[in-house]
């Protein structure tokens, strides 16, 4: 028999590569819940509702369960971006599915917090909500909750001294009868005057190299009615001007030195911040804060002092319930 007859093909069987999949956009909210193409998961041999181990970068990995969804792409695995946090990958990366069989029943993906919220939507105050969030058709729901009542201000009590050791005299009901259910502090901080300003103006450049012929306390006249982040503005726009003159500096140093080879090239000096500099950045400085909004939070703090006038000052608990070592007795 030849050799050419007893030649004959075998398939071979390569070795499977881990199940590597691209990370794409999540229809569902469900932050545990991840969707395969079908054909995949009969190929993992997975079910619906099964626990997968996905692993990501830096080799992070997490437990969530499968779901199939025919309109996903067979090289695709659709993932919230809360999983995409916890494993640190994004869309476009690369992930690996695994078969998880050794996971406790109701152990699922570390949920962290949605992403949906907007921050400073709520305040104690309605005035420090920003008008545009209000406006029609950014919330389904606006729920207004004021100042608690005598009971919802005892149960604030219950709450806050749940973990202190309360003498058996205390009476939470009294306390929470007599007090207003305001905020604890509202503390009102006026415009810097002009030494704070002038310390304001030497923390700015405490690490600028500023020239001895700047006069800070001149600066610290001149901007009365400023901020300080105004001031910081003022600092930050000088050191702008003395960088951007000192790369041009640069650039013209390096001209000399190509043109005029044997030449002995000078030192270069230390740039500094000069008066010019300061003198070009007050042209385009600006008070954040106005006179008329100066004139509301003073009318705002005089008013908030005259309702904190109607709390009973010599609060005192009942003679009946005065313990032996009272202090206000």
């Amino acid at each position: 028999m030849s050799n050419q007859e007893m030649s004959c093909c075998f398939p071979h069987e390569t070795k499977k590569r881990p199940n590597r999949l691209i990370v794409e956009e999540a229809i569902v909210d469900d932050n545990s819940v991840i969707a395969l193409h079908p054909n995949i998961m009969e190929e993992l041999g997975l079910f619906r509702g099964d626990a997968i181990l996905i692993k990501g970068k830096r080799r992070r990995e997490t437990v969530c369960l499968a779901d199939y969804d025919e309109t996903c792409e067979a090289s695709k695995i659709r993932m919230n971006k809360v999983a995409r946090s916890n494993l640190r990958v994004r869309l476009g990366d690369m992930v690996s599915v695994h078969f998880c069989s050794n996971i406790k029943y109701g152990e699922r993906i570390h949920v962290l917090p949605l992403d949906d919220t907007i921050e400073g939507i709520d305040g104690n105050l309605p005035n420090s909500i920003d008008p545009a969030l209000r406006r029609f058709g950014r919330f389904d729901k606006e729920i207004d909750i004021g100042v608690p009542d005598e009971v919802g201000r005892l149960e604030v009590l219950r709450i806050h001294t749940k973990n202190m050791k309360l003498s058996e005299d205390v009476n939470l009901e009294k306390v929470a009868k007599t007090t207003h259910g305001c905020v604890d502090q509202l503390i009102y901080i006026p415009l810097p005057d002009e030494s704070s300003r002038l310390q304001i103006f030497k923390a700015c450049l405490r690490r600028s190299p500023v020239s001895k012929h700047v006069d800070l306390a001149a600066l610290a006249k001149f901007t009365e009615g400023f901020s300080g982040a105004d001031i910081t503005e003022i600092c930050q726009r000088a050191c702008k001007y003395a960088i951007r003159e000192e790369v041009e500096r640069d650039m013209e140093r390096q001209k000399r030195k190509h043109q005029l080879i044997y030449e002995v090239v000078e030192e270069d000096e230390v740039s500094e911040i000069e008066v010019k500099h300061f003198t070009e950045s007050v042209k385009y400085a600006r008070r954040s804060v106005s006179d008329s909004d100066i004139r509301k939070y003073r009318s705002f703090a005089q008013n908030f002092q005259q309702y904190r006038g109607f709390v009973d000052a010599e609060f005192k608990f009942p003679k009946s319930e005065v313990g032996a070592n009272d202090l206000y007795d």
